[in-house]
């Protein structure tokens, strides 16, 4: 079962040029390509015709050219040229999909197209902010519903655990976690008060002695997670205070089909400080 109203990550912005790139988005086969003006196009990867993928195909100009009778599709999934024939059937086209270009991704809707509203993406200033630097992994297949990945993103007491070496830390457990609703939003927050440092958190701020930390992880259905996790020092990482010792880490899941999802940004950390910080801890 999808939403299929909503907004999903069907790539990043730097793998789309003018070959055709197939990706599965629930259930759906889907083309895009970047047509000669440079905009986004995103289409039923299926010929009307014959049935071929139009990934098989090439990009000419602004359409997509089939390739196996040539025929043209614009942006709008219309045939606009059948070769070897002066017309065009007027019910020759594909599906065509909604999509946007925003943060360094395409995002698609698969749904209604009357109900795409880009003001329904996520606002995530810092992924475009010049000032945050990110990792901007590439994108990872995973066989499991999509789900199990936003219960990853926003379980934190795994840390501990999984991510000892890295940025766990068994002082956690000492301090509750306080869970929110904001609209459609959950949001779990918890504060590490007067505590040593996960190594990782060590190494990055130097810090000699304890620190206070925090965990805020938010989850915006159907598959959009944040983590926002940093330290301060001692009496410096109040909750009023402005947390700019941190690092933002999100996954973003696309459903494949109900075994199996693609995430686009597996875990892209974005830090305030230096690149060299968000790539390790991607890579942790």
């Amino acid at each position: 079962m999808f939403l299929k109203n909503s907004w999903y990550v069907a790539a990043w912005s730097r793998e789309l040029g003018d070959t055709p790139l197939a990706r599965t988005l629930l259930d759906q086969p889907v083309v895009m390509y970047r047509a000669g003006n440079g905009a986004v196009v995103a289409l039923e990867d299926r010929c009307c015709h014959r049935h071929l993928p139009l990934s098989m195909g090439a990009v000419v100009g602004d359409d997509l050219q089939c390739g196996y009778h040539g025929l043209k599709f614009d942006a709008a999934g219309v045939c606009v040229e059948v070769p070897g024939q002066t017309s065009v059937p007027p019910g020759a086209r594909v599906r065509s999909y909604p999509v946007v270009e925003k943060y360094h991704w395409v995002w698609i809707w698969i749904g209604d197209p009357g109900k795409a509203d880009e003001a329904l993406i996520p606002d995530w200033w810092w992924a475009d902010h010049p000032d945050w630097a990110s990792a901007r992994p590439d994108p990872l297949y995973i066989k499991c519903n999509y789900r199990l990945i936003a219960d990853n993103v926003m379980d934190v007491s795994h840390l501990n655990y999984v991510h000892k070496s890295s940025i766990g830390s068994m002082a956690t457990h000492e301090f509750p976690v306080v869970t929110e609703r904001e609209g459609g939003k959950i949001r779990m927050t918890r504060w590490i008060y007067d505590r040593p440092p996960p190594p990782m958190y060590k190494k990055a701020g130097n810090f000699a002695g304890n620190v206070d930390r925090w965990q805020i992880a938010e989850h915006i259905p159907p598959c959009f997670s944040t983590n926002e996790a940093g330290c301060a020092e001692i009496g410096h990482g109040h909750e009023d205070r402005e947390k700019d010792g941190g690092m933002k880490i999100f996954a973003l899941s696309a459903p494949v089909a109900s075994s199996s999802a693609q995430i686009p940004s597996p875990c892209e950390p974005f830090n305030p400080v230096n690149k060299s910080t968000a790539v390790s801890v991607a890579q942790a």
